[in-house]
């Protein structure tokens, strides 16, 4: 399922729909979650780990794509891409973590910084620290 868009057609909307029909939860995160998006942006979700998503994603068109990412924070073990479609989708240890660390980003309207891959890396993995220390 899907969490934080709606969408229209093409073949994005049908890998948008195949994924808000998931049995997983995949959370919007990335520009379009902060707001920083332009009309060139791709959809970056992100999901908890497991064998089952991970075998859904590459079942659906996605492929492992560590290189090809600019940035990993300590939360994500890695990122899948749509072999057709700008959609990436993240493979994290902790989605409660994603989720409040990327609320309170939001929240405080720290998105902006997110634009500089290095500061962003910076940012996420401090404010991991932070969350995981109830700060």
């Amino acid at each position: 399922m899907l969490h934080g868009m709606a969408f229209n057609g093409s073949i994005q909307a049908q890998v948008l729909n195949m994924l808000q029909s998931a049995p997983f939860d995949f959370h919007l995160t990335g520009s379009r979650f902060f707001g920083t998006n332009t009309e060139k942006s791709d959809y970056d979700f992100f999901c908890e780990d497991n064998v089952a998503v991970r075998a859904f994603l590459r079942k659906n068109g996605f492929i492992c794509d560590n290189e090809g990412y600019p940035y990993f924070d300590s939360n994500t073990i890695m990122v899948y891409k749509h072999v057709k479609a700008q959609i990436d989708v993240a493979i994290v240890r902790n989605s409660k973590a994603k989720l409040a660390v990327q609320g309170a980003l939001l929240r405080n309207n720290l998105g902006v910084l997110l634009r500089n891959k290095p500061m962003a890396t910076m940012l996420w993995n401090f404010s991991y620290e932070m969350y995981l220390k109830n700060l």
